[in-house]
């Protein structure tokens, strides 16, 4: 399958269930994010999106290999689910000045993961999860953003370059807050001086859609590290109406993927793998 191939068929299942008033990133993640069951790495990007859609009761894959190494049985009948991995290749060309040069890029590959739902035999792993005071307090002791309370809304400035909620006890839960918080730091990342994306407050311009849908799926990744759920209450109704320009632009949700995972790695200060 071609990169655009995957991207459309990504793309349509995430349409899909938006327009069924569902979004596939926003679970109770008491178990955990999506994460390989033998190295513990959580997928990221589209490989998120894509095990998001999964309807499991464990969200743990392992590979057939892996599941033979571990003498595990898969389930006669169970299907495996497609992700993809980025293997960088490399290329000698030849200067003017006659000096071969490297030049290195990406190159797409498949695999197929089980889950732990297609398995016999395993024993359910305990997840590692941060509480979200503990992530919060890592975010800011590695980046310092300015955050100032209000008492009316959330919001990033661009500007000046800065985050304001209401204090914690002004919302509902705990879980509100922090939810809020995580979509405003991912706003956050998007300065000129760190991720530098395209911001704007022009809710037509279509980068105002895909920064939305960047925090929105960055903040639901950060909630998942902690184990609770994101609640902002962007509907998918409200969410179908930014993503209009995504069903002209089949690449549109698997990109805002892959930059909510650069948004989040950055804030973690993680460095990007090929889960």
């Amino acid at each position: 399958m071609k990169k655009q191939e995957l991207f459309e068929q990504i793309t349509n299942s995430i349409l899909s269930e938006i327009e069924n008033g569902k979004l596939v990133w926003r679970r109770p993640w008491k178990q955990g994010l999506p994460a390989n069951y033998i190295s513990k790495k959580v997928y990221q990007g589209i490989n998120f999106l894509l095990l998001c859609l999964d309807n499991v009761s464990q969200p743990f894959y392992l590979t057939f290999l892996q599941a033979k190494q571990k003498q595990l049985h898969i389930k006669k009948g169970a299907k495996g689910r497609q992700i993809i991995f980025y293997k960088m290749q490399s290329n000698f060309r030849q200067n003017n000045s006659g000096e071969l040069e490297e030049d290195s890029f990406p190159m797409l590959r498949y695999s197929y993961v089980f889950n732990l739902d297609d398995i016999e035999g395993y024993e359910i792993p305990t997840p590692t999860l941060s509480a979200p005071s503990e992530l919060l307090q890592n975010i800011i002791l590695v980046h310092n953003p300015v955050i100032e309370n209000n008492t009316t809304r959330c919001y990033y400035s661009e500007d000046r370059n800065l985050i304001s909620t209401p204090a914690v006890n002004s919302f509902t839960s705990e879980e509100e807050y922090f939810s809020s918080l995580f979509h405003e730091l991912v706003h956050w990342t998007g300065h000129k001086s760190r991720l530098n994306r395209q911001l704007t407050h022009d809710i037509k311009d279509d980068d105002y859609s895909f920064e939305e849908l960047i925090a929105e799926i960055g903040s639901s990744y950060l909630c998942g590290l902690c184990g609770i759920e994101n609640t902002l209450n962007n509907s998918a109704a409200y969410l179908n109406g930014w993503l209009k320009i995504g069903k002209m632009d089949k690449s549109f949700i698997p990109k805002a993927a892959i930059q909510a995972q650069k948004a989040v790695n950055y804030l973690i200060n993680k460095t990007e793998d090929a889960a």
